[in-house]
């Protein structure tokens, strides 16, 4: 499996900045929709409001770079995705999401926060705590015998928890490749752990090569669901299963989705796929309240650290969480091929 092209090696510099991370950041929120044919420079700006607030910064010099270069097609007030537009977004976001990664886990602070927050830092950056990841393991029965694949494993933290608690042998796969090297370096040498830069929407692995798929909080990022979904399901050995952990929070308005409405049960459905599922979602509101409260309290260590800007986005993310909880939902879904 191949690395992801550098950003530098497609960007031009003047995307590479604090301006342009918002920018791509809010243009991946984008692409992943399944309407995204087409968006207003409006609606483009109020989603950076709705992440960003009174940080926003100004757009200006690097959407002008992406319609310079054809990555982004203006239409009057109006802009499409550019046909070479998928590769560049996807290395510019494993660039910027590779760095704050890495940076994060260097960070005493930031372990504090995942031990307030999730119970033990493993170096998350998802919405699974212990209680979760236990059940998780309760739900798909491994044994040493198994060989397990964790999509989307970051750092590989939880994916190296999972394999202590379970023996199985896993196979961590993260887009960026920074995560992935700092992965192999803090587990060179482990028999039973191995890490690969690689890309949910290709998974170009051999078929039937996993007993269990995990994806923790990662599935939100696959351009087409539906044939990522059906990809996984090649993977798998007959007998394999699945544990996949799905988050979703309509806007304000909208019913709130039970386990059989969301984006990835239609994707299951679709494959032929049968699944139970375990609904989280109390759990998961408490868990963006204490990830709310341990930031804030955390932010004179943060700020010490010069992480101000990691700590008020995960301020900012948990207050935007909060807002009408009553439209929030969370699920475990267990899948048995």
């Amino acid at each position: 499996m191949t690395e992801s092209t550098p950003p530098s090696g497609l960007l031009p510099s003047e995307l590479l900045t604090e301006a342009g991370e918002q920018l791509f950041w809010t243009l991946n929120s984008l692409i992943l929709r399944p309407d995204q044919a087409s968006f207003s420079a409006l609606e483009l700006r109020t989603l950076g409001q709705d992440r960003f607030r009174e940080h926003l910064l100004n757009w200006d010099v690097p959407l002008g770079q992406l319609v310079e270069r054809g990555l982004l097609l203006k239409d009057g007030h109006h802009f499409t995705f550019g046909p070479d537009a998928e590769p560049v977004l996807t290395a510019a976001m494993a660039h910027f999401f590779g760095k704050t990664l890495v940076g994060l886990a260097a960070s005493p602070t930031f372990k504090q926060y995942n031990e307030r927050v999730h119970g033990q830092d493993l170096s998350q950056f998802d919405m699974a705590d212990m209680a979760q990841l236990s059940a998780l393991l309760g739900a798909l029965h491994l044994s040493p015998n198994d060989t397990v694949l964790d999509l989307g494993c970051g750092l590989g933290g939880v994916c190296e928890y999972l394999q202590a608690q379970s023996g199985a042998h896993f196979t961590g796969l993260d887009f960026a490749p920074p995560v992935i090297a700092e992965a192999h370096r803090r587990t060179a040498g482990h028999p039973r752990l191995h890490y690969l830069v690689g890309n949910m929407d290709t998974l170009d692995l051999p078929n039937a090569s996993f007993d269990a798929i995990t994806a923790v909080d990662t599935l939100y990022f696959a351009r087409n669901l539906p044939y990522t979904v059906k990809r996984l399901a090649e993977l798998l050995r007959p007998g394999g299963r699945m544990g996949l952990f799905w988050s979703v929070k309509p806007n304000a308005g909208q019913p709130r989705q039970g386990p059989d409405n969301t984006r990835l049960a239609a994707a299951l459905k679709a494959t032929g796929l049968p699944y139970t599922t375990t609904d989280f979602t109390v759990s998961e509101l408490a868990l963006w309240q204490r990830s709310l409260e341990a930031a804030e309290a955390l932010e004179g260590e943060f700020k010490a650290e010069g992480l101000s800007d990691d700590q008020l986005n995960v301020v900012l993310e948990g207050r935007r969480m909060l807002e009408n909880p009553e439209f929030h939902s969370r699920f475990l879904y267990v899948v048995q091929s």
